[in-house]
């Protein structure tokens, strides 16, 4: 007859994760995330500001490894975080879906480390990346028929018919928007 022991089930569950491997995973974690901003900054085709959006990626990578670190072993915990990262979903404006691939690929290098899976993350990560660099050197996206949203600030008063035509000189359709002083 088998019994079924709970002290060997929680101790399959309960997985220490030492100092040592925690600092090193947050390091592995920082570097990931770093090369990754490179990799945003040369390769994303995105029109907001890259350097300040890529600057997140750090944070957001080893915040990931230590919530996940914290709560791998337990349900309640993980249920919270569920409620509070829908929430954090509804209140956080992403622009682009790049964007979120790019925030993906940073939760992915923290859930991996976090679950101390140094070399299956590190081997995706190169993966990963190296899938962005044959999609960025096939694919050169043309700039011809994009959405453009330009912000203007100035120190004295600004004429916006003087603005709006020389952008009818160079673009094909101009729409404005919204004027703000």
């Amino acid at each position: 007859m088998n019994t079924f022991s709970l002290t060997a089930l929680e101790n399959a569950i309960n997985i220490e994760l030492t100092i040592l491997d925690l600092s090193l995973n947050l390091i592995i974690a920082a570097i990931l995330a770093h090369i990754l901003q490179i990799v945003f900054i040369n390769y994303s085709q995105t029109l907001n500001n890259k350097k300040v959006f890529s600057n997140n990626f750090v944070i957001i990578a080893t915040t990931t490894i230590f919530i996940i670190s914290i709560v791998k072993s337990s349900l309640a915990l993980s249920l919270g975080l569920v409620g509070a990262l829908s929430i954090i979903r509804f209140r956080t404006a992403v622009k682009e879906p790049e964007e979120i691939s790019y925030l993906f690929v940073c939760i992915g290098i923290g859930l991996g480390l976090g679950a101390n899976y140094k070399l299956v993350s590190i081997i995706a990560f190169i993966i990963i990346i190296a899938l962005i660099a044959i999609k960025s050197f096939f694919g050169k996206k043309e700039i011809n028929n994009e959405t453009l949203y330009m912000s203007i600030s100035c120190k004295g008063e600004i004429d916006l018919k003087i603005v709006l035509n020389i952008c009818k000189n160079y673009c094909s359709n101009v729409f404005f928007k919204r004027f703000q002083s």
